[in-house]
Formats: structure tokens, sequence, C-alpha cells
């Protein structure tokens, strides 16, 4: 988990100096100008808050076992938007709808999410966490309002809506009491579909009444019941999820097993094959290898 907090304070010291950068460059514009600065320095707080979280709290914090961890697929996917714009600015540099385009890419991505989960694990859901959600939750509105008062500002917010994670059509409800940990799966399954949050598996089975969901995705330590328990009182009034269950549960990182109706993904999962595996289910496709 430490490495993955480094590689989270190289991100977000990245894209400060990137925008401090192009502040820089567009020092004589009154709109783009301050718009830059102020990014730089929302990015420089982000970095304040892990390191003295970090810091304060010590390596000890991070010995629990956590729910989900970020592999090198998703962050080479983000690493690959900043280690462009650098090169871009090596060679031919970079106009003005090349930095915007930029803030478009690497802020609608699961980036900010990552950020608050890890917060999160480091500091708990605290006053300053509240904070950060406010914070990040500002940010990202922001920046859309920014956009909106720009002449051409239209594409970039509809490039916003573009993004891939926002097309997916499936229903999923995740059973989860954390708040980031939510966030985070939100965003990763965008793609799929829309997702629901449960705080247990009590409020699970209501919600389970009320609709129809094509994954019930859940932690087995937030169930208050046994995750068989739980299915069984599931399949009572909607024998059609059957196949339909994902369980989290403590095991070896990597593997995951399918018993019968049953799938069960060990933690911390890795979250590009956490998606492989929702997508799976979702669509009725149960080879997880």
């Amino acid at each position: 988990m430490l490495d993955l907090i480094e590689w989270l304070e190289g991100v977000e010291r990245q894209a400060a100096e990137l925008y401090g950068l192009a502040a820089e460059q567009f020092a004589e514009d009154e709109v783009l100008a301050p718009f830059f600065r102020q990014m730089a320095e929302e990015e420089l707080w982000h970095l304040q808050l892990l390191e003295s979280g970090l810091g304060r709290e010590g390596k000890e914090t991070l010995e629990s076992l956590p729910l989900v961890t970020v592999d090198e697929e998703t962050r080479g996917n983000i690493d690959a938007l900043f280690a462009e714009a650098r090169q871009r600015l090596a060679t031919d540099g970079m106009a003005r709808d090349a930095w915007l385009e930029l803030v478009v890419s690497v802020e609608f991505t699961e980036w900010n999410e990552i950020f608050l989960y890890v917060l999160n694990l480091i500091r708990g859901a605290g006053r300053e966490y509240a904070l950060a959600v406010m914070e990040i939750d500002r940010h990202r509105s922001g920046i859309e309002h920014f956009f909106k008062t720009l002449p051409d500002g239209g594409r970039f917010i509809e490039a916003i809506h573009r993004l891939p994670g926002g097309a997916g059509e499936k229903k999923i409800l995740l059973i989860e009491k954390e708040q980031a940990v939510a966030r985070l799966l939100q965003s990763v399954l965008a793609s799929v579909g829309e997702t629901s949050i449960a705080l247990s598996g009590e409020e699970g089975l209501l919600q389970m009444e009320r609709e129809e969901f094509d994954v019930i995705l859940s932690d087995i330590t937030v169930l208050n019941m046994d995750s068989l328990e739980f299915y069984e009182r599931a399949m009572s009034h909607a024998p059609q999820l059957k196949d339909r269950f994902i369980f989290f549960a403590a095991g070896k990182q990597g593997s995951e097993t399918g018993e019968g109706e049953l799938t069960q993904l060990s933690r911390p999962a890795l979250v590009s094959h956490l998606l492989r595996v929702v997508n799976g289910v979702a669509h009725s496709d149960r080879v997880f290898h």
C-alpha cells in the first residue's frame, strides 16, 4: 500500500507542476492564468494532506487489508496522460486547447476517487476526510463551471460527458459502509453501469426487494450476517439473482473462486481485475481467467 501512496503523491506533484507551467505560459491571460494557478494550489493541498497524514499516523496505519488496490494497469492509464503532456511540452509545446483537454482527461478519471480512498486509509473517515470529499466535489464542479464561462466551453463539457465510464447500462448494488470505497468503486464501475449503495446486508435486501440488479457486490464484513445467510435470504424473494453475487473476502492476492452461483473475490482486489469480474457477471460471462 505504501507504493500506492508514493505513486499518488507523485501524480499530485506532477499535476501541480504542470498546472504551474500552464499558469506561467498564460501569465498575461486574465482568464487562464488564475484558473491554472488555482488548480496548481489545489493539487499541492492534496499532496500536503497525503504527506502529513502518512507522517503522523505512520506505516502501522496501513497494516489492515484494504478492499481494493490500484494495479499497474490503472496507474499506467493515468501516468500516460501526464507523460504525453510532458512529451508535447518538450517538443512542440502545448497551446490553450491542449491544456484544457489535459484538464478534462486527468481530472475526470478515477484519480480523484483514488486520492479520497487513500486519504481515508491513512487518516480515517474524520473531519479532514469529509472536507476533502467536499473539496474534490467542488474542484470538479469548479472546472465545469469554468468551462461554461468560456465562449467555446461547451465542447469541453461535452468531452467530459463523453469520457469512458458513463455509458454502462447495467445496474449494480454495492453493499459497503465506507464512503471512500463506495465512491472509488462507483467511479471504476461506471463503464458497466449505475451503482447503488447499501450500508448493510439488511439495507441491501430491502433494495433488492424494490429494484432489479444485474450484479450484487459486497464486502462480507459489512453484511452483519453470514454471506450464505445473506445469499439465501436474497434468493427467497429474488431467485433470478442466483448467479449475480460477488463477495469480497480476505485471501491471497489474485485468487478468486466461483462456487456454483457464488463468486468470491480476494481482497485486496486489483481495480482492473475487479472491473473485469463485475463486467463478466453483469453480462453472464462466468469465465474470469
